[in-house]
């Protein structure tokens, strides 16, 4: 199905993109960049791929290296204080890295990243406690919490308006296939070398990353002029949770953030857990599990790349959107009462493609919408209620499978759909944003000319939009 996607089209619109406004603006430069540099989107997609990665085989290869050395006891505890940490650092970070050099931060995140990939071989050679282990990692955990928020914003910043949505179809196709590919490759290293040998692997992975840094598109020196005042002292947990504030205080912001959670509510356990209960239910041989998640990974990639194109208008109107949630929940519903290996593949691919339109709704706007001044914290508030969602969804699919019975799961899917279905009902501005001609000034003006006092800066906030 991947090779049916036409991937030289997508590599042609990346390499033809040059830097236009938004990123110019966003980086404080007077004028584009030059069209025989390469371009930034092709430079973020490539660091995107590698660290989704980097991040697919770290979390497959270091449990399993942990398990054999500490046992279940130390795995548990490694896993508890990274969540944690996560939590905290996401908040955190995005308070002050939402105003420095978005390269030069990136850039030192990753080198940070790429030492303590490094240094984990020292701690797996030299210690035997699985707390070194812990507070290695913890610093890795951190500089992705750097990272990941300024991943979430590029694509609104590096090609014109008109093609946003297009940077985030293929942002998002390229995250895809390097979560694949992490534990893929993974799985390769622990099959040809011993668990040393396939930690040295993952420390290779993260120094292809260190290329791609050199490439990153990088702003003046703070002095030259028009460059941005230090922000106003503030207390820092004010700072910290500013982008929440925002997802509560937008309408719209707020309405899309509800059915995010909804969303990965319905579809963050489904590979985990789901999968493996329908299949019990239904009586069918373990060997099938292969087949069938892959048929749900091919209908979300099939969702972003074909039929989100084909249902973007649809989706922009009330009733269109409250139609593929219907269609998500029956489904869902599908899957839940299939007693062959066809029909559950058939609901779960079709899972895969309306979770997929679902979740690309909108996305190139809510983004533009904000002023790039406060984008990064509110794509780490993203992160963490997505966070939440798929933590939620853990536990809903978890309970109905020591419960072993059907009858929550439909009041579940019942409950999603009509939760998405009356907000989507009440809410009128996220039909507005999403009705604006184009993505032009009037997108990149909705919040701040309705809604100018919702942010902390607002001098600051005048300044970015006039850019």
């Amino acid at each position: 199905m991947v090779a049916t996607i036409d991937v030289r089209s997508w590599l042609l619109f990346s390499a033809s993109l040059s830097v236009s406004r938004p990123l110019s603006a966003s980086l404080g430069l007077s004028r584009p960049l030059s069209a025989r540099t390469v371009s930034p989107l092709f430079v973020y997609l490539s660091l995107d791929w590698l660290l989704a990665a980097y991040l697919g085989m770290w979390n497959a290869m270091v449990p399993i290296v942990l398990l054999g050395r500490f046992g279940t006891a130390g795995v548990v505890a490694y896993e508890i204080a990274l969540a944690a940490c996560a939590v905290i650092a996401l908040p955190v970070a995005a308070s002050w890295t939402e105003r420095l050099s978005r390269g030069r931060v990136m850039q030192w995140a990753c080198v940070i990243l790429v030492l303590s990939g490094m240094s984990r071989l020292v701690v797996e050679a030299a210690t035997q406690s699985v707390t070194f282990w812990i507070l290695n990692d913890m610093v890795a955990v951190a500089a992705f919490a750097v990272i990941q928020p300024l991943l979430g914003v590029y694509p609104a910043e590096t090609v014109e308006a008109a093609r946003v949505l297009d940077a985030f179809r293929l942002k998002r196709v390229t995250v895809n296939l390097g979560r694949i590919s992490g534990p893929l490759l993974a799985g390769v290293a622990l099959l040809l070398c011993t668990q040393q040998y396939a930690l040295w692997c993952v420390a290779a992975l993260g120094c292809c990353v260190l290329p791609l840094l050199l490439r990153l598109p990088l702003p003046p020196p703070s002095n030259q002029a028009g460059a941005w005042p230090p922000p106003a002292a503030s207390p820092w947990f004010r700072r910290a949770f500013a982008g929440f504030a925002l997802k509560i205080r937008l309408p719209a912001e707020r309405f899309f953030t509800l059915c995010d959670m909804l969303l990965g509510v319905a579809t963050a356990g489904i590979v985990p857990l789901l999968i493996p209960q329908l299949m019990r239910q239904a009586a069918l041989p373990a060997s099938q599990v292969g087949w069938l998640i892959g048929g749900f990974v091919i209908g979300s990639m099939a969702g972003v790349v074909i039929f989100h194109p084909i249902l973007s208008r649809t989706l922009q109107r009330r009733l269109g959107y409250v139609a593929i949630w219907a269609a998500l929940g029956i489904s869902l519903a599908v899957a839940t009462v299939a007693d062959t290996a066809v029909l559950l593949g058939t609901g779960l691919i079709a899972t895969g493609i309306f979770g997929a339109c679902l979740s690309m709704n909108g996305i190139d706007r809510r983004v533009i919408a904000m002023p790039s001044s406060v984008r990064i914290r509110v794509a780490s508030a993203t992160l963490l209620t997505t966070q939440v969602a798929s933590m939620l969804s853990f536990a809903l699919y978890g309970v109905s499978y020591d419960a072993d019975t059907m009858d929550g799961r439909w009041g579940l899917y019942a409950g999603l759909v009509g939760i998405a279905a009356l907000s989507a009902c009440l809410a009128s501005e996220p039909w507005r944003l999403l009705g604006e001609t184009g993505s032009g000034e009037g997108v990149e003006r909705f919040y701040t000319d309705r809604y100018p006092e919702a942010f902390d800066d607002a001098e600051q906030v005048r300044r970015d939009v006039a850019a």
